[in-house]
């Protein structure tokens, strides 16, 4: 067929196209102009400098724009064809190139009262895969952010500004701005934020004033294309609620772009005493104060699509993970992790489970002490502190008070985030188990922290069985959460706990559904579980009792 389509087209136009139909059929070329260098070399005559980045030839239309109000066309035939256009008012000679040969073409031109602008394809016919180097000037569109999703700008990066108000209870009110920018949303996407921390409605229990006084974040990303298909560089540097953080991460993906590979090097670390217990929702998960914790971090994923008969169909992926100490880091560990989530539709039911482990090491060579540190450990309950720091309303106490993150030896506790071994309903408990070996935490060895666990995790949703429940973005569900942890995580010898679970019946509502369609924010989820089975509950409570668990987001 594509034969017929390329025959046709000759046949009806008279021209020979092959060249053209040979780059855009059977090759994956890449087609990029650019205007370089543009140079006034005396009595408004003119060094004009074309640039090829791609790997495609394809004949130039350029326009320049005088200070006079007046345009002139000009026409760069390649070495296979001339365009015959009486309108055009200058036919260039050839530009004759081939792959890295002849990169760059130069022509002299008489503008009469200089030169306003240099455009390529002033008629937006050229399949230009990167536009915003067509124009000598005007390549920026700046506008302010309303937040109101529009069209991306083929031509233009974009960049928009806007007000940027947030709170913690340490910093009160922080007062800044977002900055944003991206060309088609994938080149050179760059996110940056500066905060002043006013200490409007600051917690009255936080009485000292050693809080940050500003605080910023930069992140930026951008394909690689060019070198790489479907590769992508980001990096991000920030001083954000008390945590000094720096990342710099590549992560490459098939031609499926169901296989990816993610490396990365992190570090961070908290330089004072009061970015500990003025900042997090429990200082006691975070290791010490000017602790640098640096670490490389690579990451393989598959993505899969599988369907069974007629009734169950499904998506998932399979993530492994290797986490390690790195240079300049004053911690000595090794974490190799891996998860497998599938998410099966049967029927009206949609049935989501979790299926994870992790072994970790600590390279002390002593079984008497740690060195890993604490906010990167494996929780039972849900998330790392580590992981917590990627979202806005858990990464320090405001939104969710310090009281409802804490942990105790006798009791459950409210807040709850995704991820470790996901036992939601043991969320702020201490998990005691007595045993001889103890691990110089009182009287049991606490299994709310680890280096190794293995946990099983299903949910499943049974709101489309229900009419019209869905309509406003609430979801329904039963949960059940089963793991063990490693008993002494001092000690590199493994030594599984007894089995803990829970089970009880779930809800979601998805905020961020009432304004997506027509605001870009990230989305917003509330949860409220009622954990009520608990296979090992604490103190002398019933393994059946009414407990909730209030939680930020999906759990998985």
């Amino acid at each position: 067929y594509l034969n017929d389509f390329r025959n046709s087209i000759i046949q009806f136009t008279k021209v020979d196209l092959n060249w053209f139909f040979d780059q855009w059929l059977n090759t994956n070329k890449d087609l990029d102009y650019a205007i370089g260098k543009v140079e006034n070399i005396g009595s408004d005559t003119f060094e004009i400098t074309v640039l090829r980045k791609g790997e495609m030839e394809m004949p130039i239309d350029l326009t320049i724009d005088s200070r006079f109000g007046l345009q002139y066309e000009y026409h760069i035939p390649n070495k296979w064809f001339i365009k015959e256009d009486k309108d055009r008012d200058f036919i260039l000679p050839k530009w004759t190139g081939y792959g890295n040969l002849n990169k760059e073409y130069t022509f002299v031109t008489h503008v009469p009262s200089g030169i306003k602008n240099v455009i390529i394809d002033n008629s937006n016919r050229l399949a230009d895969s990167y536009m915003i180097n067509n124009r000598h000037k005007g390549n920026i569109d700046f506008s302010l952010d309303y937040g109101v999703k529009k069209w991306a700008n083929l031509r233009q990066y974009e960049m928009k500004a806007r007000p940027d108000l947030w709170y913690n209870a340490y910093d009160g009110m922080k007062i800044g701005t977002n900055i944003e920018g991206h060309y088609l949303k994938t080149h050179h996407k760059i996110q940056g934020n500066f905060w002043i921390n006013s200490g409007i409605f600051r917690d009255d229990n936080l009485n000292d004033s050693q809080n940050d006084k500003i605080s910023y974040r930069i992140k930026y990303s951008t394909s690689l294309y060019k070198y790489v298909k479907h590769s992508r560089l980001r990096f991000e540097l920030s001083a954000l609620d008390g945590l000094n953080y720096f990342s710099l991460g590549y992560k490459l993906k098939d031609k499926s772009n169901m296989n990816t590979l993610d490396i990365s090097f992190n570090s961070f670390k908290r330089k004072e005493t009061s970015d500990l217990n003025g900042y997090l929702l429990n200082e006691g998960n975070w290791g010490a104060e000017n602790m640098l914790n640096t670490h490389m971090l690579i990451g393989l994923e598959h993505r899969y699509k599988y369907l069974n008969g007629n009734k169950l169909k499904g998506t998932g992926h399979i993530h492994i993970s290797l986490k390690a100490s790195s240079i300049m880091s004053d911690y000595d560990f090794s974490q190799l992790s891996m998860s497998a989530i599938n998410n099966n539709q049967l029927g009206d039911f949609k049935i989501k489970t979790r299926l994870f482990a992790q072994r970790g090491f600590n390279h002390t060579g002593s079984k008497y002490s740690n060195d890993t540190p604490f906010e990167s450990m494996l929780y039972a309950a849900g998330a790392s502190p580590e992981e917590m720091m990627s979202n806005k309303f858990t990464r320090s106490a405001g939104f969710i008070p310090n009281n409802w993150a804490s942990y105790s030896q006798s009791n459950t506790n409210i807040f709850h985030y995704g991820g470790g071994l996901n036992l939601r309903g043991y969320a702020g408990y201490l998990m005691g188990e007595s045993e001889n070996d103890m691990v110089n935490e009182g009287d049991f060895n606490f299994l709310y922290r680890g280096t190794s666990g293995i946990a099983f995790n299903t949910e499943i949703d049974f709101t489309d069985a229900i009419r019209y429940m869905n309509y406003f973005g609430l979801n329904s569900y039963i949960f059940m959460d089963m793991g063990v942890m490693d008993e002494d995580y001092m000690d590199n010898h493994l030594s599984f706990s007894s089995l803990h679970m829970d089970a009880g019946v779930g809800f979601t509502l998805e905020l961020s559904r009432l304004w997506n369609r027509f605001i870009e924010a990230e989305p917003l989820v509330l949860r409220l579980d009622f954990p009520l089975f608990l296979n090992k509950p604490p103190g002398d409570q019933n393994y059946m009792k009414l407990r909730c668990v209030f939680g930020i987001n999906k759990t998985f």
